[in-house]
């Protein structure tokens, strides 16, 4: 690793007081073999092994195991869900019958929430009114311009198109 240095080279240098000290290189090479050789030795806890474990044998023995462990405090579910059953869109309210009970033909076996029936005949009824005031303005219409047209004081398109109104009125009560 290190090439042999001939120390015939380094000429020591003489001090205030007359004594000789060597350069400074030559100091410097002496201390890093020095630190070299002290990093290469073993220390005494390097070189003892470290105990083993100490493992105690026993006889496996058959004996009763408690799977339950007292405690007290409040269970809550981590995840929550509330279910329910739909028929044909409508939410069930009551369930009168427990799972395998008997039934008889006829008995009532659940009740349905029927907020959603009633909000869609009330929707349906409001269109049903509705078909009808538009009818009842396209027959007032199509009378109108009849007469109009009777007088010549209207053109046949106008005519046609009140006749048009009128159909689409009657078609719409039909369809409410």
């Amino acid at each position: 690793m290190f090439a042999p240095v001939s120390l015939a080279k380094f000429k020591p240098f003489q001090s205030r007081k007359g004594a000789l000290h060597p350069p400074l290189t030559v100091r410097l090479a002496v201390l890093l073999a020095l630190l070299t050789l002290a990093a290469c030795t073993k220390t005494e806890s390097e070189t003892q092994p470290t105990p083993a474990l100490t493992v105690e044998l026993v006889s496996a023995i058959s004996q009763s195991v408690s799977d339950t462990l007292p405690a007290s405090g409040s269970v809550f579910a981590e995840n929550e869900i509330i279910l329910g059953t739909e028929l044909n869109g409508l939410r069930v309210r009551e369930v009168l019958v427990e799972v395998g009970e008997s039934v008889q033909a006829g008995q009532l076996l659940l009740t349905l929430d029927d907020r959603t029936l009633q909000l869609e005949l009330k929707q349906a009824s409001a269109a049903h009114k509705q078909a009808q005031a538009t009818l009842s303005v396209a027959r007032a219409d199509a009378k109108r311009g009849a007469e109009l047209r009777k007088r010549g004081l209207v053109s046949q398109r106008e005519t046609d198109q009140t006749e048009a109104a009128l159909l689409q009125a009657l078609a719409g009560v039909e369809v409410s």
